[in-house]
């Protein structure tokens, strides 16, 4: 009984790293992260207006309602906010904004939405 136990544990073993393993399922790098349930709503309001604005500044230009140049310079605006933004969680550990700096960032986005709404219409 305790031969047969062996034999079949270092069978196992053997099966288990003999066999050459696909490269499909091999993953380099840690996984993804992935927010745990429920909490998926941690995106910021501010956020929020930024990702409906890029899709905006997308759907302007693919209709061809502004140039190249102009969809540039309105995605450098969103993208100084998301800086911004970034900035802030460097200095505080944590993505909140003081007041000032969120109605700055409001400020540049609805400048920005606006010049958007006036080639597209408003949503």
């Amino acid at each position: 009984m305790r031969g047969l136990l062996f034999s079949s544990m270092a069978i196992f073993l053997w099966t288990t790293s003999a066999w050459p393993q696909s490269s499909a399922s091999v993953s380099i790098g840690p996984a993804p992260w992935t927010p745990p349930p429920g909490q998926h709503d941690r995106i910021t309001p501010l956020e929020k207006h930024m990702g409906f604005l890029s899709k905006r500044i997308t759907l302007a230009l693919k209709a061809g309602k502004i140039t190249k140049d102009q969809a540039k310079a309105l995605r450098k605006k969103v993208t100084a906010v998301y800086e911004s933004e970034q900035d802030a969680y460097r200095e505080n550990g944590h993505r909140k904004l003081t007041e000032s700096q969120e109605k700055k960032a409001y400020e540049v986005l609805n400048e920005a939405a606006q010049a958007v709404d006036a080639v597209l219409g408003a949503p």
